[in-house]
């Protein structure tokens, strides 16, 4: 019998790592895409340390929303352009796919999904896309009863991150923020407008977070001075920590179950890898060149 499950995870790891390549120039820095997350993590993250295994499983799931982006952003809406000339409702606009955008001051990068510039009015629809199983659907979108009280707000951060690169790259004065959502379960799709506060937010959360990892002296401090579990932002939700890639290293009391893959792992310790990162520093990038425009006529 062939281990089809093998080959296919073998080829999840060999993506997820040509996509790590993408962002090797910009060493130190942080993704977009971990807005609004632990504060803790991201420290880990910055300095490298080994992340847990991702189950098969999970790594699949994750890969279907990678192949729906594909399908849309390098399939659907470029032979839209190329058979109808442009996007419905950005008619002379120009559209950007698969974006760069760069924070050098709090040293955040990130790839949008979608933008489209009016270069006249100053003006720019940003669109994210995002898959989601249906129970994360009913959360959302279900009868209000059952709707989530509390709900993560990561993707709006990520927005407004990706909201503050193109008014910096672009020298655009609004910027319309749009999440796409694609049921994984039943292909339905439904589009949510992002409040413009979450630009503010984001801003605030990357410049609050890098004072915070600035404020651990990790050459020299073998113990967590500020990013103490239980305190602010580590974690933002309790929750997150059962999923954090560096549970099988992280002391939070709110660890409540480890996968398999925790505890196989080997993960460097704290002070093992501060020794290791002493005197390495952090190299930082300037702007990129901008990508190939596609203009809507």
């Amino acid at each position: 019998m062939i281990d089809i499950e093998k080959v296919y995870h073998w080829y999840i790891k060999t993506q997820n790592e040509a996509n790590r390549e993408k962002y090797e120039e910009y060493d130190g820095w942080l993704s977009a895409s971990s807005a609004g997350q632990c504060h803790r993590k991201q420290w880990y993250k910055t300095y490298k340390y080994d992340e847990r295994p991702i189950e098969r499983d999970s790594a699949r799931k994750m890969r279907l929303g990678t192949v729906v982006h594909e399908d849309i952003l390098e399939k659907a809406i470029p032979t839209y352009l190329t058979m109808h000339g442009s996007l419905p409702g950005v008619e002379n606009w120009t559209v950007y796919i698969e974006d760069r955008i760069e924070l050098p001051d709090v040293k955040v990068v990130g790839h949008l999904d979608l933008v489209s510039i009016n270069p006249d009015s100053g003006a720019a629809i940003l669109s994210d896309f995002k898959t989601v199983h249906s129970y994360k659907w009913r959360k959302m979108f279900g009868h209000i009863k059952n709707r989530d009280k509390n709900p993560s707000i990561n993707y709006e951060l990520q927005l407004g991150t990706y909201a503050l690169g193109v008014k910096r790259k672009y020298d655009v004065d609004t910027v319309e923020m749009n999440i796409v959502w694609y049921n994984k379960d039943t292909s339905t799709m439904r589009t949510t407008r992002i409040q413009k506060a979450y630009q503010t937010e984001a801003l605030n959360y990357w410049t609050n977070l890098k004072e915070t990892i600035e404020e651990e002296d990790y050459d020299k401090v073998y113990k967590f001075k500020a990013l103490v579990p239980g305190t602010w932002n580590s974690p933002v939700n309790e929750w997150e920590c059962n999923y954090c890639q560096f549970n099988h290293i992280c002391d939070s009391p709110f660890i409540t179950k480890k996968g398999v893959s925790n505890a196989k792992s080997k993960g460097t310790s704290l002070e093992d890898k501060r020794r290791a990162s002493a005197d390495k520093g952090s190299t930082s990038s300037g702007g990129g060149s901008l990508p190939k425009a596609q203009k809507s006529k």
